[in-house]
């Protein structure tokens, strides 16, 4: 009989268990023993390498990702709308919270008009600032021995759409002033200033005639300035829509002892500037007393001094009244060399200047003078300019307190456009002046100029002009120009007064052919009125 393997392994764990001898029972005990050791020390090392490892539940995982995500999104939503509160425009309706607010670095909107009640404060710190169409009124600025600017901005980028009412700046020793704001502005537009004023006068150091002086910026919306060579000038600003009306910028004297060489700038909107457009200036009283003997009047109705474009701008109905009559030629045998320029719309037009589509009308200006005179109906000096489509209209012209027996040689120059004028390139523009164009001190020698279209000319290239003059008064009055230069297609009224040019003769009627002079003269753009009977003119 065949014996299956479960038997068989029966049988040999029973003949197991009958082992007697005692041999035999130790020596199976050890042999299970180290069965056992052997079986668990393995079953030990197989679990510590193959046991498996703890892991997360995916749902613990998703969620803690979550959490974090969330924690993310809400720390950069808090962060965000505090960046975004700081960067949103401060919205001001009440005069407190302009004057209690930290404005610094922050864009300011107009919610509401002002009404500062004469309240004499601060100048006005912010980023940009938006009026929104809205009026500031009744504010005072007043600083003494400030010797810098002062003006109601004083740190800001741009100002917009904004109408100031009865604003007064005052300063003393100031090295510029402006009812709206000075040199650090980028951007001036559509603000309007009326009924306000700006005064100041020089700041200065020492005594005696080793007092030093600096120069000064006066301007209706903008102060400006050069830098320390007065080559570059100290203004980007861009001033565009603009006006100032009914108000009066003035700098007054102090003590008559400098011997330093200072200008003293006024423009009825900057006193420097180079980028203006579309502005005006009415009404305007605008006034400069030097302080020593080398003091020198730069004063224009919307610009002293100009290097850069002015456009579509006039200026009317303002007057001027400058006063350089300071003389000594008794100390250190020194006299006066003050001189005096002055312009209808610019004082002085720097170099590669750009003028076009601007008139100055009916403006009065009395520059009385010891020394040098440049004055114009448009402007008082122009240097390597381009002039064109531009008229001065009837504004009255004096020039007085020319010192007999002066120990200095004084040039004094008179004209209805321009009072001096050196390698300008000036094209279809014309002077017209029924008014009174004269110099008051009338001596053999007094070398006075008057001219119908400039008092002199000295190289400049000119095309296309027209010089009306019927009442000029001084020694030497000339129907265009003194001076050296070719004219072209330029024309004069007939009146007696000295024609050393090749300019053509023409009837007063020549003037009011509207069609004629439009031809003649190439008067071209937009901005030309033409109506027969009357004398050409802008209108914006």
């Amino acid at each position: 009989m065949k014996m299956g393997k479960k038997n068989y392994d029966t049988m040999e764990r029973k003949n197991d268990l009958n082992v007697s001898t005692k041999e035999n029972k130790s020596a199976y005990k050890s042999k299970q023993n180290n069965l056992y050791n052997e079986n668990k020390i393995k079953w030990e090392t197989d679990y510590k390498h193959n046991r498996p490892k703890k892991r997360i539940k995916p749902i613990i995982i998703t969620m803690l990702i979550l959490l974090i995500l969330v924690g993310i999104l809400i720390i950069v939503y808090v962060v965000g709308h505090q960046v975004s509160k700081l960067n949103e425009p401060l919205v001001v309706t009440k005069v407190e919270d302009l004057l209690q607010m930290e404005t610094d670095n922050r864009d300011i909107e107009l919610g509401a008009d002002l009404d500062f009640e004469y309240q004499t404060i601060n100048p006005i710190n912010c980023k940009n600032f938006n009026g929104n169409g809205y009026v500031i009124k009744n504010v005072v600025i007043s600083q003494n021995n400030v010797r810098g600017t002062v003006s109601l901005f004083d740190t800001v980028s741009s100002i917009n759409n904004l109408y100031l009412d009865n604003i007064n700046v005052v300063a003393t020793s100031s090295f510029g002033a402006a009812i709206l704001c000075q040199v650090n502005c980028q951007s001036i537009n559509n603000v309007h200033i009326t009924n306000s004023k700006v005064s100041t006068s020089m700041p200065y150091y020492g005594s005696g005639l080793g007092a030093s002086y600096r120069d000064v910026y006066l301007g209706g919306i903008y102060s400006g300035g050069f830098v320390d060579n007065k080559e570059e000038i100290n203004s980007n600003c861009n001033i565009t829509n603009c006006s100032v009306t009914n108000s009066t910028l003035e700098i007054v004297k102090e003590e008559e002892t400098s011997a330093n060489v200072t200008d003293l700038v006024i423009g009825g909107i900057a006193g420097t500037a180079n980028n203006i457009s579309n502005c005006y200036t009415s009404n305007l009283k605008i006034i400069c007393e030097t302080s020593g003997m080398y003091n020198k009047p730069i004063i224009g109705g919307v610009v002293g001094y100009l290097a850069g474009e002015l456009n579509n701008t006039y200026a009317i109905n303002n007057s001027f009244d400058v006063d350089s009559n300071y003389y000594q030629d008794t100390i250190i045998g020194v006299s006066s060399s003050a001189s005096a320029t002055v312009g209808g719309l610019i004082g002085n037009a720097k170099g590669n200047s750009t003028i076009r589509y601007c008139f100055s009308q009916e403006n009065i200006l009395d520059v009385s003078c010891r020394g040098n005179i440049n004055a114009g109906g448009l402007i008082g000096y122009s240097i390597q300019s381009n002039i064109s489509n531009s008229y001065s209209y009837n504004n009255e012209i004096t020039m007085t307190n020319y010192l007999i027996d002066s120990l200095d040689d004084v040039t004094r120059c008179l004209g209805g456009f321009v009072g001096l004028s050196k390698n300008d390139v000036i094209s279809s523009s014309f002077a017209y002046h029924s008014s009174k164009l004269e110099e008051t001190t009338i001596t053999d020698d007094n070398d006075s100029i008057i001219g119908g279209f400039a008092g002199e000319i000295d190289g400049s290239d000119i095309s296309c002009l027209a010089a009306y003059m019927n009442n000029a008064i001084c020694n030497k009055p000339y129907a265009f120009a003194y001076g050296n230069y070719e004219s072209n297609n330029c024309y004069v009224n007939n009146n007696g007064y000295i024609n050393n040019t090749s300019c053509e003769i023409v009837d007063d009627s020549f003037f009011i052919n509207s069609s004629l002079m439009e031809s003649s003269l190439e008067l071209i753009g937009p901005y030309w009125n033409f109506e027969p009977g009357k004398i050409p003119y802008l209108k914006f």
